[in-house]
């Protein structure tokens, strides 16, 4: 009901609209690939300490990264993926779209149809893959063996799974990389597959709007994230690693039992 009563004083026409249900989307346009990055964080798998954050091409609808790490907010983090990005292209978009998080409720609320252009991709990632993930760790969770209020837990939980949960998200990238999009009434954009269009925006006679940025450039201020989120946990189990010579897994059995191994380890050191 507050939130309610704030958007009624803050936007009397728009909650008048949308009572009626005439509520109109604004019109997406786009004068080519890399005119527009709009970039996002997916936090469906952060009660389970893994978050991820990803970018699209708003023209081509191409997804430029999707990356799994212990945040999605660290501004440093998500330079780090955008310059990375940046240096793979040789170049840069003319702007970028960013979730506006925490922001008043008037500025999100125009944001939010520019943000549409990701959330297309989340929504096709809840489907394709994310349910597997969340009914995966809800079973550890109702085995006792992971805690959301459990530092270590997180930090092993990212150790252990951070690499096949990568490699998969990958995959689904390829796929929505490689699938068609149907034409949409509300998009001043074309139709077909995302990675034609970026990289062939001749043959809808559109062009390239990349901005050229040199690879000295952008490595001067990349930098790698710490993706366990804990140096001196991170620092424990790659001596752990180590000593027991154990291997990263390559599967979630084998994440599983690494898992259960490094905990039980730590937790008989700090008794």
């Amino acid at each position: 009901q507050t939130i309610a009563k704030l958007m009624r004083a803050l936007d009397p026409e728009g909650v008048e609209m949308r009572s009626k249900k005439r509520f109109k989307r604004g019109l997406y346009h786009s004068g080519g690939q890399n005119q527009t990055w709009h970039m996002d964080g997916y936090d469906k798998l952060k009660p389970y300490s893994i978050c991820i954050s990803g970018c699209i091409d708003g023209y081509s609808r191409k997804i430029l990264w999707v990356k799994a790490a212990s945040t999605n907010s660290d501004p440093s983090v998500i330079a780090y993926y955008y310059l990375n990005c940046v240096d793979e292209m040789k170049g840069c978009p003319l702007q970028i779209r960013a979730d506006p998080g925490t922001e008043n409720v008037t500025v999100a609320a125009l944001q939010a149809f520019l943000r549409i252009r990701i959330e297309c991709f989340w929504s096709f990632l809840l489907r394709s893959w994310t349910e597997w993930w969340r009914q995966y760790f809800a079973s550890m969770v109702e085995e006792r063996l992971f805690s959301s209020r459990n530092h270590l837990h997180k930090c092993l939980i990212r150790h252990c799974y951070l690499e096949i949960v990568q490699i998969e998200l990958d995959q689904v990238i390829t796929q929505w990389n490689n699938h068609p999009i149907r034409h949409q009434k509300e998009l001043h954009v074309p139709c077909g597959i995302p990675n034609i269009l970026y990289h062939c925006p001749e043959l809808s006679g559109w062009r390239d709007m990349i901005q050229p940025v040199t690879t000295e450039e952008v490595r001067h201020h990349a930098h790698t994230p710490n993706y366990v989120g804990d140096e001196q946990i991170d620092k424990y189990i790659d001596h752990a690693m180590k000593r027991y010579k154990l291997l990263l897994p390559k599967t979630t059995e084998q994440a599983k039992h690494l898992y259960c191994q490094l905990k039980a380890m730590v937790e008989a050191d700090s008794q």
